[in-house]
């Protein structure tokens, strides 16, 4: 049997382009210094304060620097500060705001919110009779700061104002490439979050390929220190890792007349013919006798509209059309190492070796 014909290959005379770039990219930031219970113990021992005293001579004065500092910042940018709850989408009030503000650098708004954290409480361990810290879940104040960033496009810092102060940063890599190819002159339309036309595909996947973690971790230490009050009471030890990932392949037609017949065609197919097998594969996973049960209970196939999507544990691959003119196909991970690739791996011993291993968080 002969391969199968790709479809850029059978409708290459339609297609202006397929760019591959990340969409949503989700990162959390950890004080290493103060992210489990030992170590926040530590601290609390080495600032001579009692473990009954935690709450209100620690972490109640860490919460009132981490207030004082944001009010203050909003004070000094003349921004107030909205309460927000969860019957309301911020996207939609940040959106409504930058239709005001406009799209210059610098803060858009900065909301607050009571929201669910995992943090310290002073238990006693009954096998030791001892009190100590352990994990517990709770709820604290949370600062969302969203930022119109020069390089990085509309991004937010959630910071929460109880330790162990877990940060979270977002933004979306079609921002930052459409910001790279304004600066290099490429020409573009944009639409809905994906490209409908790109002057020089070929150059702007290369600038994708080109992108630097390095110079994103500086950016966010940055916002750290600006932000956080207690970013520089513990040596910083931020420690940066992905959250959720989003990878995003778009085939750009030339015109809306292929493009919605075919996925039509498409969808019918993929529902029809796509077994758990083909899934596997695409994630770089084999099928073998167990998984196969295993796959069963998770892996679903869901029609909405006219998207497609197939699951497997944290990772998902959906397929969708945009402005009758995109087919993007999305895999969407909230465990990056799920993947795997060739890669320096470090042992506990202190050698090191080439080989197949997960993708690391950071």
């Amino acid at each position: 049997m002969k391969n199968p014909e790709l479809l850029t290959k059978r409708f290459e005379q339609n297609i202006s382009g397929v760019l591959n770039c990340f969409d949503r990219l989700v990162v959390f930031g950890t004080y290493q210094p103060i992210c489990y219970p030992q170590a926040m113990s530590w601290q609390v021992h080495t600032a001579g304060i009692k473990l009954v005293d935690y709450e209100k001579r620690f972490a109640n004065r860490l919460r009132l620097e981490m207030t004082a500092r944001i009010k203050a910042i909003a004070s000094k940018e003349g921004i107030q500060i909205i309460p927000v709850y969860a019957s309301i989408r911020k996207e939609a009030l940040v959106s409504d705001i930058l239709a005001t503000r406009g799209k210059n650098p610098g803060i858009v708004c900065i909301l607050s919110a009571m929201e669910s954290c995992r943090c310290f409480k002073v238990r006693k361990n009954h096998k030791t009779g001892y009190l100590e810290l352990q994990w517990k879940p709770g709820k604290c104040l949370h600062y969302y700061v969203y930022l119109m960033d020069a390089e990085y496009g509309l991004c937010y810092l959630r910071i929460p104002t109880w330790a162990p102060f877990r940060l979270q940063f977002y933004f979306n890599g079609h921002d930052w490439l459409e910001r790279r190819m304004v600066k290099e002159s490429i020409k573009y339309r944009k639409a809905d979050n994906c490209f409908v036309h790109i002057s020089d595909v070929k150059r702007a996947q290369s600038i994708v390929d080109s992108f630097n973690v390095r110079h994103l971790h500086q950016r966010l230490d940055q916002l750290a220190d600006r932000f956080v009050a207690v970013h520089g009471q513990w040596h910083q030890g931020l420690h940066w890792s992905i959250y959720q990932a989003e990878w995003a392949t778009d085939v750009v037609f030339k015109s809306g007349r292929i493009l919605p017949a075919l996925y039509e065609e498409l969808v019918r197919t993929a529902v029809v013919e796509i077994k758990c097998a083909d899934i596997y594969g695409f994630l770089g996973r084999r099928l073998s006798t167990k998984s196969a049960s295993q796959v069963s209970n998770r892996l679903q196939t869901l029609i909405e509209g006219t998207r497609i999507k197939h699951s497997l544990g944290k990772t998902s691959i959906k397929m969708y059309d945009k402005q009758a003119r995109v087919l993007r196909i999305e895999t969407t991970t909230s465990d990056v190492s799920f993947f795997k690739h060739r890669r320096e791996v470090r042992h506990r011993d202190g050698t090191r070796e080439m080989k197949h291993a997960p993708v690391r968080k950071t």
